[in-house]
């Protein structure tokens, strides 16, 4: 699994495809999501800040599929 310091040095055009959001964690009022990335195995998970996501969409999903 990736740290939030190696994601941030991916580089900045550079865009990936989310396969799902596996959980969530707070800290310090900002939210970071554990990502499985499509195309990529498990190892590749990651760790992204909301901020972080284009697309916000796949992060509602996930809350919503949290509360059916």
């Amino acid at each position: 699994m990736h740290s939030i310091e190696e994601i941030s040095d991916m580089e900045a055009d550079e865009i990936y495809d989310v396969e799902r959001i596996l959980n969530h964690r707070k800290y310090k009022n900002r939210t970071k999501y554990l990502v499985k990335w499509r195309n990529y195995d498990e190892t590749q998970n990651s760790w992204v800040w909301f901020d972080d996501f284009q697309d916000k969409d796949i992060i509602r999903a996930y809350h919503n599929s949290l509360n059916p």
